[in-house]
């Protein structure tokens, strides 16, 4: 259980932290009574499709993650707003690349030297099957006082850095995942 003696001690551990570092970085959030794996089982998307359409109504814009990666929470939340927005246009839906997945071989990396799994046009085929259309990608690249700060934030998530670190030894280096950012703005074609 990655150091915790329950479901509820890791989901009430990573709960602080997730406000911690979003009061860091200045940003209001809410969280859904909904367990990250491995301390749940596989989540229902239309479970998560009920709460986020009495939220949506609040939200002029959504982000999401578009799904690099594959981590099963990343693609439910995905696949459960992308349903949303199809039924109710009602805001508008912005993709961020997943960090540090998305930064795996480094941010410029072709495709072709990742695993499926990290491969960029995957995840984004994934989303365009549902039909959405993703608009150009915005790409921010941030400077190493910006990436600093964003680092104070995520330091926050201790309970997550050790595991992470194993597989992305650099995940905390000023050149790293936290240096780039990348977004796509969608519209829905059905």
């Amino acid at each position: 259980m990655c150091g915790f003696n329950s479901a509820r001690e890791a989901a009430q551990k990573r709960a602080v932290e997730d406000a911690n570092a979003c009061e860091i970085a200045g940003v209001n959030w809410k969280h859904l009574d909904f367990l990250d794996l491995p301390y749940s089982k596989e989540k229902s998307i239309a479970d998560i499709e009920e709460v986020l359409e009495k939220l949506v109504p609040d939200f002029d814009v959504v982000i999401a993650p578009i799904g690099i990666g594959q981590h099963q929470d990343h693609i439910v939340i995905r696949d459960a707003i992308i349903s949303v927005y199809k039924k109710s246009r009602s805001f508008e839906l912005v993709f961020y690349a997943d960090c540090p997945y998305a930064s795996v071989n480094g941010w410029d990396s072709d495709d072709s030297s990742k695993e499926l799994d990290y491969q960029w046009s995957y995840a984004l085929s994934q989303v365009e099957k549902q039909g959405v259309r993703l608009l150009e990608p915005t790409r921010i690249e941030f400077s190493e006082t910006q990436v600093l700060e964003k680092l104070v934030a995520a330091k926050t998530y201790e309970s997550q850095l050790k595991g992470l670190l194993e597989y992305y030894p650099a995940l905390l280096e000023t050149d790293g995942c936290f240096s780039v950012e990348v977004t796509w703005k969608c519209e829905s074609v059905e």
